[in-house]
Order: structure tokens, then sequence, then C-alpha cells
């Protein structure tokens, strides 16, 4: 008999079809009444089954989120409570320690990444690059440069590289 297909997490064969599990974490069981949320597919296909099971899969797992219990506190709790206590006169508690040391905050200037040490030292992770790959990612980047008007991978931001493939696609 052949070895039935691999099916997609929560997807179990089960006497002979397949059916949508959903384990339940311990501290919702108390609130849906099961440890696990289970429902057949009357199918064998597997796409059938993907197909049909995916807005079952969606609702189990929105059930077990509903049911998951809300923390006792939330981050207002400390807020609140620091500025009663400063309110109510008592900012002794909160004062800075005469002896305490000043600490810097001020941000370090990083240091520049140049778009060829990155390639290099991507290359030299993947020894088994062709020559012809490295060239092609290396003139991809000095487009890129080009584009930016500097040569650091540390000061690229997401957006940059959003608009510069826009550009890229439109060439």
């Amino acid at each position: 008999m052949a070895q039935p297909k691999a099916l997609p997490k929560n997807y179990q064969w089960w006497k002979g079809s397949i059916r949508v599990r959903v384990w339940v974490p311990i501290e919702c069981r108390a609130k849906l009444g099961k440890s696990e949320l289970v429902k057949a597919l009357e199918t064998a296909n597997v796409n059938t089954a993907t197909d049909r099971g995916a807005s079952w899969v969606a609702a189990f797992k929105e059930m077990v989120r509903d049911a998951r219990p809300v923390p006792a506190t939330s981050f207002v709790t400390p807020w609140i409570a620091r500025n009663m206590a400063w309110m109510s006169g008592h900012r002794a508690a909160f004062a800075a320690h005469p002896d305490a040391p000043i600490i810097d905050v001020t941000r370090a200037k990083p240091d520049s990444y140049p778009f060829s040490v990155m390639i290099d030292e991507c290359a030299a992770d993947r020894s088994g690059w062709p020559e012809d790959r490295i060239k092609v990612i290396r003139s991809t980047f000095q487009k890129l440069a080009e584009y930016l008007g500097h040569d650091d991978a540390k000061r690229v931001s997401l957006v940059e590289l959003s608009s510069f493939k826009t550009k890229m696609l439109q060439l």
C-alpha cells in the first residue's frame, strides 16, 4: 500500500480521510472545554482538504486566541502607580541619588559598512558561489549605491530598497 501524501500542519489522516486538528493550550481548555478542536473534511484528496480546511483552521485558531486569559496587569499599571505616587507627594522615591553617576545615553555613530565589504564577507561565507554570480551582485549593489548616493549598508532603509526595486523593475 502506498504511503499517504504528507499533509500541512494542522491536517491529519484519520480513518482513510483527512481532518483538521488544532491543539488547545492548557490555559484555554477551561474556557473551550476541549483539548483539541477537530473537523472531519470528508475527503482523501490533499488539495481538496487544504481548500476546505483553511477556513476551519483559521476559525479554530481564532477560538483559541479569544480563549486566552487576559493578564491581570497591563503595561499601564506600573505607569499609573508611579504617577499616583508622584502626584500624592512621594517624590523622594523618584529623586536621583546625589552620588549616582551620570550615564551617557547619546547614540554612538555607527561605523559604516560598505556594500563591497558586505559582498566580500557573503562570498567568503558561501565559498561555492560562481564568479559570474558575484559579478552580478556587485553590479546590482553598484546601481543601488548610485541610486542612494552612498555606499553604506547600515544607512539603507526599507523604503529606499523598495523604491530602488520599483525603479529596477521599470527598466
